[in-house]
């Protein structure tokens, strides 16, 4: 047997050698990681605000990789001008203060010279972003070789209202302020310019700071302050100070800075980052709090001006006890110290560094409190557990907003957010009883009911802003949540400080974060990670039905995602049991305990991320057991699951015919968005004696998501007076219609597309003059129809938006013959630097491609209330063309401006209309509308002064040419005037919302 065996064990170690051969290669290249020990001397000139500074860094290169160049990050030109990354991000979130700012409240980063081992570098910018150097080395970095890079620089520091560096005169927040090399891992390169939405990925290593600056500024740093007693005796003493304060009074005026400067030197180990704050009339208080699991002893500091004094004066204790619960789940936090202070921030309520947090103004002291876990808790996930935030950035927003949920249920229970005055203002706008938890469910819920919120695992600049929040921070909180309550907080703890000791001062990837959960958990989490993580599937279950003994429910999946699912037996609103089960497809049936319940609810506690809870209920007995009680509510709320709601508020109008009107609309949602949503409004009107009105049915669908947003189909109903003198004429109008949004290639595109299908039915009292009588009667009613496609397109960018529209349309009547009509629109702004300023211009083309209309044609150069055959404007007074309402317009076809319309027939129509903004702070525009048609020899024009009180909504103008003599006319009547009142629907508002 030995020697058959030979030859084959033989080339099985040969194998074997050559396989160990080439895995080792791949072994290495799994796991490596950078480290980058700095050493910055930093002065702060306060008058003219400016760093200059001189940094040296010692780059260790523990990759398998030769490196022949660096890429460093020079964040602070991202502030320089108009064509960086984050001036971009800012006009497509619709924030222009940086657009519209001077070069002097602007700031950048230069006077560099980088050198390596002390010979000069040769380095260029990134091709695309002036905030990312290259720089090349003068010798190949080999693996596990060291290099020393030093360079001086200057730091202009921009004024602080565009992101996180900056300053608010004499207050300082210096985040991202030093030349800073990218990550360098498995994957390579990690450049990436500065962004506001989209946080970073830094390589761990030691700081040694130094910072000059006058001696009477308080200064909250990353790190730890080294080596001097006075500073330290100086900042106890304003600690005690404080402390004994009742009253911190309302002085906020900078005093003048010390003439005497001081150095305070700060060191820190086993961090990524280094930020400090520094404002001359910062109150101190102290603290220490024990950790969990070592009792190791950590100092607390916070640093607050007066203007929130009163919700500073416990944050201490915040600060404690968010150290404390952070670390007794996840582990103990590692560093000396923890600092909080209070900041003018740009860049959402708060910000994170290593050991230093900044918070913005806040409502409340809890508020205060959420807000400062919040943001202490980054120094785990991000600051301890060094995640690319940029590109996962659930990994760090979304795990410690889940931290501060629990947080926050630890030490405040259910309480609602609002207190004081707010929760007057809440309760009346139906959120008296928003808590932490609610807040996150709703800003998920906007966007998850709509289809428009991306994956939970999508890049943090992809997102749209309400998608960011609603995804990235809450639903990201209500998935770890779900999984805790699902699993147990005790495993719950385990998992996550398993992945803490494993990855702390490490980069983990979300396939990192997953080993380990299923590992410590024992659990498949398909469900979880590929559900609820990487897709934007719905979680979704219903009750179908109970058995006789109520010991077993069938439960059905609605959803897309096969996660565990809780059943809650109720009695009276008291929960007597909880069980849960693994997820499931399709329907089965659930053992459940005999409790005596009468309502048996799915999550009836509310801890799963569910998109639709209003299926959730089964009662025992009654005849309608799965409809909720009718709850009767006024003006607005948030969506109450275990109602049905009626919302209702009290409605007035006016126009010439029906006379003042008066009714009430019902409707059934606010927010979010619901499948099937309905409004009607009744009313009566004291003119004609009769009713009026109208009413909306909204229904919407998610076909074939990969090319369409929605689908969504819907009827309008309407009914008013178009004359009542000498007999009241009404108008009835229908339009069934279906409307497709086609999906967006970016979740965070500017970019609207739709097609929209409307069937117009228009019923039309109409008058006959009686000889006999010698008055009018009521003759018979008018039909026309229309068939109408539309195609819209409509970029909100808020610098240069433009916005295309093309129609058809078939209309035919009986007693009017036929037509078809195509039009096509284009709007365009030019935009200045001053916000609402600019140059506006429309251009429309319009022809029938048949007719043999009898009544005049249905284009105009100026849109007024006899030419909405279609009747979509809403107009005071539909049928005049003089006097106060008869001078209002609507801007469609030509969109002239003057009360003059071409006369005769016109087959075709081309027009273009212009508005200069001028200067000051009225919105005086200027206006000049040309336009020809058919027959026509000349072109007509008009042309004057606009007011734009609301733009779009009321524009009123005032003529001073025009191509027709309107002499005859008295100036006042040749006055128009736009006002267009459909646009303020604001359940439309509600529903196109995008942010």
């Amino acid at each position: 047997m030995a020697s058959t065996l030979y030859p084959f064990r033989l080339r099985l170690l040969i194998l074997l050698a050559v396989y160990a051969l080439m895995l080792s290669p791949m072994q290495a290249q799994q796991y490596f990681q950078q480290e980058v020990n700095y050493k910055i001397n930093v002065r702060l000139d306060d008058r003219e605000h400016f760093l200059h500074a001189f940094e040296s860094f010692e780059y260790i290169n523990n990759s398998p990789d030769t490196l022949k160049k660096l890429y460093i990050h020079l964040w602070p030109n991202a502030y320089k001008n108009d064509h960086t990354a984050l001036a971009r991000q800012l006009i497509n979130s619709n924030n222009t203060k940086f657009y519209e700012s001077s070069q002097k409240d602007r700031g950048y980063i230069d006077s560099l010279d980088f050198k390596v081992n002390g010979q000069s570098a040769s380095w260029k910018y990134h091709r695309k972003h002036i905030d990312i150097a290259i720089v090349q080395l003068p010798t190949p970095l080999l693996p596990g070789g060291r290099i020393e890079v030093s360079t001086p620089f200057r730091v202009k520091i921009p004024l602080g209202i565009f992101s996180r560096l900056g300053h608010i005169d004499q207050q300082y927040q210096i985040t991202q302020w030093y030349p800073k090399p990218a990550v360098y891992d498995r994957d390579g390169w990690h450049p990436m310019p500065y962004l506001n939405q989209g946080e970073f990925y830094s390589e761990f290593g030691s700081y040694d700071v130094s910072i000059e600056l006058p001696k009477n500024y308080v200064v909250g740093a990353t790190g730890d302050l080294q080596d001097n007693p006075e500073e330290m005796r100086w900042m106890a003493d304003k600690a005690l100070s404080a402390s004994r304060k009742q009253e911190f009074g309302k002085v906020m005026t900078f005093p003048p800075s010390d003439p005497q400067r001081k150095v305070l030197r700060f060191t820190q180990k086993q961090v990524h980052d280094f930020a400090w704050f520094a404002d001359k009339r910062y109150n101190v208080l102290h603290g220490e709090v024990k950790l969990p699991h070592s009792d190791r002893k950590v100092g607390t500091w916070v640093l607050f001006t007066n203007e929130q004094a009163p919700l500073w004066k416990d944050a201490i204790t915040y600060m404690d006890s968010s150290i404390y619960y952070y670390s007794l789940w996840n582990g103990d936090y590692p560093y000396n110290q923890a600092t909080a202070v209070d900041g003018a921030l740009s860049a959402g309520g708060g910000m994170e560094y290593p050991n230093v947090t900044v918070i913005g103004k806040s409502g409340s002291a809890m508020e205060l409190e959420t807000v400062i876990a919040h943001e202490v808790g980054h120094n785990w996930f991000y600051g301890i557990l060094g995640s690319n935030e940029r590109i996962h950035p659930w990994m760090d927003e979304g795990i410690n907003s889940f931290n501060e949920l629990r947080y926050i249920r630890q030490r405040y229970g259910d309480k609602p957010l609002f207190e004081g005055r707010m929760a007057k203002l809440a309760e009346k706008a139906g959120l008296g009883n928003l808590t932490n938890r609610s807040e996150k469910w709703l800003t998920y819920l906007i966007d998850a009911r709509r289809r428009m919120d991306p994956p939970t695992d999508t890049p943090a600049e992809d997102f749209p802003q309400i998608s960011y929040a609603g995804v990235v921070y809450g639903k990201t909180a209500l998935t770890f949540d779900y999984l805790m309550a699902y699993v147990g907080e005790e495993k719950m703890d385990k998992a996550m400080q398993a992945y803490f000791e494993a990855w702390k001062f490490k980069h983990p990837q979300p396939d990192d974060l997953r080993k380990i959960m299923e590992t410590s958990l024992g659990e498949n989490l398909d469900w979880f990670f590929d559900g609820l993580i990487n897709s934007s599937d719905w979680l979704d279950y219903k009750p179908v039905s109970l058995s006789y003994h109520a010991d077993h429910i069938t439960v059905k999946n609605k959803g897309e995602i096969k996660g565990p699912v809780a059943i809650t037996g109720l009695l009276n609103d008291s929960v007597l049991f909880t069980k849960w089960f693994p997820g499931f497809e399709g329907k089965m049936e659930l053992d459940i305990p005999q409790s005596g319940a009468t309502i048996f609810r799915v999550d009836g506690e509310e801890r799963m991320p569910e998109v639709r809870r209003n299926n959730n209920s089964l009662k025992l007995n009654g005849l309608f057991k799965k409809t909720e009680h009718l709850e009767l509510r006024f003006l607005a709320g948030i969506e109450n699951p275990y109602k049905t709601e009626l919302y209702y508020t009290y409605l007035l109008g006016w126009n010439a015919y029906n006379g003042g009107m008066v009714g009430v609309a019902l409707y059934n949602s606010v927010a979010p968005q619901k499948k099937f949503e309905w409004l009607a409004a009744p009313m009566f009107a004291f003119g004609t004696e009769s009713p009026a009105g109208g009413i909306s049915l909204n229904y919407h669908t998610y076909p074939l998501r990969d090319f369409f947003q929605s689908v969504r189909y819907r009827m309008d109903a309407s009914m008013f007076a178009h004359s009542r003198n000498p007999i009241v004429l009404n108008h009835f109008k229908m339009v069934p219609s279906v409307e497709f949004n086609f999906k967006k290639s970016q979740a965070s595109s500017p970019l609207d597309q739709r097609i929209v299908f409307r069937s117009i039915t228009i019923i039309e009292n109409q008058s006959i003059f009686q000889s006999d009588s010698k008055s009018y009667q009521y003759d018979k009613d008018l039909h026309y129809y229309i068939q109408e496609c539309s195609y819209h397109l409509k970029n909100k960018r808020p610098i240069n938006p433009f916005s295309l529209n093309f129609t058809y349309q078939y209309g035919n009547s009986d007693a009017d013959g036929e037509f078809g009509r195509t039009m096509a629109e284009g709007k365009y702004r030019i935009s200045f630097r001053k916000k609402n300023k600019g140059i506006d211009v429309r251009v429309f083309a319009g022809s029938f491609l048949f007719e043999n209309l009898q009544s005049p044609s249905r284009f105009s150069l100026g849109m007024h209330g006899n030419s909405d055959y279609t009747y979509d404007q809403i107009f005071f007074e539909r049928n005049k063309e003089l006097g106060l309402f008869g001078q209002q317009f609507g801007l469609t076809d030509g969109g002239f401006k003057s009360l003059s319309d071409i006369p005769g027939n016109l087959n075709w129509l081309h027009s273009m209309n212009v508005m200069i903004s001028l200067p000051g702070k009225l919105p005086l525009w200027l206006y000049g509308d040309i336009g020809s048609s058919a027959g026509q020899k000349e072109y007509a024009y008009d042309a004057g002064v606009a007011l734009r009180v609301v733009p779009d909504i009321l524009e009123i103008y005032f003529p001073i040419t025009t191509s027709v003599d309107l002499s005859n006319l008295p100036y006042k009547q040749r006055i128009t005037y736009l006002f267009n009142i459909h646009k303020l629907n604001p359940f439309e508002a509600l529903r196109k919302l995008s942010l």
